[in-house]
């Protein structure tokens, strides 16, 4: 459910929507659903657009992943156009993660990780992601 931070176009907002945003990405590995993640991606982000696929093609393989939990280390929202354009800077860790197939094997592992996202958002009586930016902090640091 999105915080009510996220109700403001504002850079808390933004911060807000951002750290939401990076949730759905774990939400919509674990469970396929894709509905609150599409309703927030604008149709020309490439990252999002990725992620789509991506679950897409797990669903069609009849595949699955687990994860351990995102977690969010810190989330900054600046204003670039205030009232329509954002952009955010998320700091979090992601647990490693199994990819299995349709039978239970395991088809990948990732090891657990931690990132700087960057994202560009704009504001339109909601927030939307425009595109995200994703820098390898520290491949074994965790929060």
């Amino acid at each position: 459910m999105p915080p009510e931070a996220m109700s403001t176009p504002s850079g808390d907002g933004a911060a807000a929507a951002a750290t939401y945003f990076t949730q759905l990405y774990a939400y919509a590995y674990a469970t396929a659903d894709l509905t609150a993640w599409k309703a927030m991606s604008e149709p020309d982000c490439q990252f999002c657009n990725s992620v789509t696929e991506d679950i897409n093609s797990m669903i069609l393989e009849r595949g699955s992943e687990t994860s351990a939990p995102i977690v969010v280390t810190s989330a900054v929202g600046t204003p670039i156009e205030p009232g329509a354009f954002y952009s955010a800077t998320v700091h979090m860790h992601q647990g490693a993660s199994t990819r299995y197939d349709r039978d239970g094997n395991v088809v990948t592992t990732g090891v657990a990780r931690s990132y700087e996202l960057l994202f560009a958002l704009a504001w339109r009586d909601g927030w939307f992601v425009r595109q995200i930016d994703t820098t390898t902090l520290d491949e074994t640091a965790a929060p």
